[in-house]
């Protein structure tokens, strides 16, 4: 635990490769399903992304269909 805790930053510092990115969809509206601190990473990219159309769902159950132009994001 002590060497998980002495990695902790360098963890944040990882910046993920994104290839093929021209096969990427994306989605005009996204829906974060979470509850509790599960949510807290949805608030924080609609924080981070003003402009986007980014919904938290913080209930049971799955938040009303809205259509294939939607990501669902399970957390």
């Amino acid at each position: 635990m002590e060497e998980v805790l002495k990695n902790f930053a360098r963890q944040l510092a990882w910046v993920p490769e994104i290839t093929h990115e021209q096969h990427l969809v994306r989605a005009p509206r996204v829906i974060l399903c979470g509850m509790g601190g599960s949510r807290l990473a949805g608030d924080l990219v609609r924080a981070a992304l003003p402009g986007r159309d980014i919904r938290i769902h913080a209930d049971f159950g799955f938040p009303p269909l809205v259509g294939n132009d939607t990501l669902f994001v399970v957390s």
